[in-house]
């Protein structure tokens, strides 16, 4: 009863066998495998997905719920929309603008009049002459942001707040009575203040205008302020290819390195495209990468292939032995890179740059097989015949590659069942590279072992593909070096490489009795005598030699005479014990300080545009200010106390986190809803309302565009 590791070894020796009887249909079929699934790049620009909220987020993620009830309850209409409002458009612009950083004294108050008068003009300079040329009937018009924008009332969101930020003095161009009344509205209605200033009773989110501000009193008025933010809104829906290249131009004017728009200002800019973009940014330098990785493992595969043989006390090369199998090998991982990413996207799944990695791995593990079974087959007898070489070096480095190839397949396998699209589909596309690898070393390039072990055996040049010569017919230096390699085994049989029986031999079946003629055979010696009939014959001239060459390397030497020897020494032991130690402590140490999430600055590469925007927001509004929307399920009748009392409760809580810059910075639409009734109730005596369905003679909508008499009747949400 033969052991499993026996099984395993027994059953890679008559495939190595089987493959060199068979080699040319094992060199072909991965050839044409590979043409097919091929095919499937045919589909990889309609399944690939720039969208990084699918890639970086999980399919469970809360954030696709609360999205869903927001644009179900609040959607997007273009000829109705306010900032902030609508949460399923994507054809925004945000810029953040910011005074050049001093090396002394960081970055100026963007406040001053003339940085607000530069962002004013660059402000006019987008809405009125960035345009970009459209043809239609014929003619070709000029096309700009007034022509795009989302709108309210049929006007477009210019960015008012830049005119807000000046001094008030330049408001208005107003003389005699008509300044003086103007003074006392600008004094009585308007207040600049953070995060909420007023304009009337509308509340004006100064917090998401204006970055990093100096507050000089409790009220919330500000001197100083290290940025501001700017949107621009186009419509998405019946022009929104026009809308792309429009925010394509605008994002050209505002990043151009040559000619900035501004000497004295930096922007930060981002839109709906700007983080795929950058994404693709760095697959796109994936490709030289990957190149010339390929070109630095050719050459270490080149130099390691390397053979060298005595030539009379001169070492040079065996041009026999060197490089005849380590070409093919290279070959064999870029083959399988190709049938897993068309196979992959024959059967529909999608694609992403982030899968761009994937190469990397499956070529290293590719090449690392190939050096196993490379290793294993100079290990071999030279005196062996080629398909007894190939069956022992199958025996030996198949087991070790098989190993390594399914746990590295299980691990992507795992990855697979992740929720997160981006790693599942990272794990998929490598899961599949690694066995697209493997399949392709057990038949592609064992038969292009077993064809360059036929050349080997004949003695052939590996470059020149005639006969090497032998070392003592080089009678000049050109010929030592360029020519001369290792003879066919037939004229060079040697007695050193004699040695005890083959550990593989063919069965030889015992003639069978009249009693066993009757018996029935069983399928095991069914099957063995059909993959007997596929194996090549095993040649009589090695029943007597050693499956194995009794000569030495110098790294079989370096490891056991030195290497090994050293390790084994007590100081050693004692040194490495405390090294791992030291290590595994830094390792722990760093596993608590882990923190989960993820940065988008580090998704894109410095010199990306997105990179100035990341480094604007994170001085800025990142730290404080930006708006976090929370949504009521079943909202309460504000109408009663006791609930009112409990809606207030809830909202304290959100307010009074760490996270949170209290009630001063909570935008409500009750609040504005309030201030304009008691308004209407001193100033024309109106009354006020009692019940919910007395709303309705009162204002239609809010500060913030959402309809208030929809917001009160709507007995399931609400939103603040």
């Amino acid at each position: 009863m033969r052991s499993f590791d026996e099984q395993i070894h027994r059953i890679f020796f008559r495939w190595g066998l089987i493959a060199h009887n068979h080699r040319l249909l094992l060199f072909i079929l991965p050839l044409i495998f590979t043409a097919i699934f091929s095919f499937g790049f045919y589909w990889i620009k309609e399944q690939t997905t720039i969208d990084p909220r699918f890639v970086f987020s999980p399919e469970d993620a809360p954030w696709r719920y609360e999205l869903g009830v927001l644009s179900e309850h609040w959607p997007t209409d273009e000829q109705s929309f306010w900032p902030g409002k609508s949460y399923d458009y994507h054809g925004y612009v945000d810029v953040i603008v910011a005074g050049k950083e001093d090396a002394q004294y960081g970055r100026p108050n963007v406040l001053q009049l003339a940085y607000i008068d530069e962002v004013d003009r660059i402000n006019k300079f987008i809405i009125n002459n960035v345009t970009i040329p459209v043809e239609h009937d014929g003619k070709t018009y000029d096309i700009g942001f007034t022509d795009l924008c989302m709108s309210y009332e049929w006007k477009c969101y210019l960015n008012d707040h830049i005119t807000m930020l000046m001094p008030k003095k330049r408001w208005g161009n107003f003389e005699g009575q008509i300044a003086e009344f103007a003074s006392d509205i600008i004094e009585r209605e308007v207040k600049i203040t953070y995060p909420i200033g007023w304009r009337g009773s509308e509340p004006i989110y100064f917090g998401a205008l204006v970055g990093k501000p100096h507050l000089t009193d409790e009220e919330g008025h500000f001197d100083y302020a290290k940025a501001i933010r700017l949107t621009y809104n186009v419509r998405d829906e019946k022009v929104g290819n026009i809308s792309y290249l429009w925010r394509k131009k605008l994002a050209k004017y505002l990043t151009d390195k040559e000619n900035p728009p501004s000497e004295i200002l930096e922007f930060g800019m981002f839109h709906n495209e700007s983080l795929p973009e950058g994404l693709q940014d760095v697959a796109n330098t994936l490709g030289p990468r990957f190149a010339l990785t390929s070109l630095i493992l050719f050459f270490f595969c080149v130099g390691s292939s390397i053979v060298l043989i005595n030539h009379s006390g001169f070492m040079g090369i065996d041009w026999v032995r060197t490089f005849s199998k380590v070409f093919k090998g290279l070959f064999c991982p870029l083959l399988a890179i190709a049938s897993a990413f068309g196979s992959i996207l024959w059967t529909g799944a999608l694609y992403n740059a982030i899968v761009n990695v994937s190469p990397f791995i499956v070529i290293c593990i590719g090449i690392d097989d190939m050096f196993i079974m490379v290793a294993a087959w100079h290990r071999t007898n030279p005196q062996l015949s080629v398909s007894r070489r190939l069956a022992e070096t199958m025996a030996e480095a198949a087991v070790a590659i098989t190993i390594t190839s399914l746990t590295d397949m299980l691990t992507f396998g795992i990855g697979c069942l992740t929720t997160l699209p981006g790693v599942r589909l990272f794990c998929m596309y490598t899961f599949w590279g690694i066995f697209f690898t493997y399949a392709y070393q057990l038949t592609y390039f064992t038969a292009m072992m077993a064809y360059a072990g036929e050349m080997e055996d004949k003695g052939k040049h590996s470059l020149f593909i005639g006969h090497a010569m032998h070392p003592d017919e080089a009678d000049t230096g050109f010929k030592q070096i360029f020519l001369t390699g290792s003879v066919s085994r037939t004229f060079d049989l040697k007695a050193k490489f004699r040695g005890p029986k083959v550990h593989f031999q063919t069965e030889r079946l015992p003639e069978k009795t009249d009693a066993e003629d009757e018996q029935k055979p069983s399928w095991r010696s069914k099957f063995s005598g059909v993959m007997a009939k596929l194996e090549t014959k095993m040649d009589k001239n090695d029943e007597d030699l050693a499956s194995h060459h009794e000569q030495e390397t110098f790294v079989n030497k370096l490891f056991r005479e030195i290497y090994g020897p050293y390790l084994l020494a007590p100081a050693t032991k004692i040194g490495v014990l405390a090294v791992y130690l030291v290590y595994i402590s830094f390792a722990i140490l760093g596993c608590v300080q882990v923190q989960e999430g993820l940065n988008p600055k580090t998704l894109v590469r410095r010199s990306f545009y997105l990179s100035d925007f990341y480094q604007l927001i994170d001085e800025t509004f990142w730290e404080e200010g930006l708006q976090m929307q929370v949504v009521v399920n079943n909202p309460p009748d504000l109408f009663d106390p006791e609930q009112r009392a409990r809606f207030a409760n809830m909202m304290s809580q959100f307010e009074n986190t760490p996270y949170t810059m209290n009630h001063n910075a909570t935008m409500i639409w009750i609040n504005a809803f309030e201030t304009k009734l008691q308004s209407d109730f001193s100033d024309f005596n109106i009354s006020l309302p009692t019940t919910t369905n007395q709303t309705n003679r009162f204002i239609p909508f809010d500060s913030a565009g959402n309809s208030v008499h929809d917001t009160i009747k709507n007995t399931q949400i609400d939103r603040f």
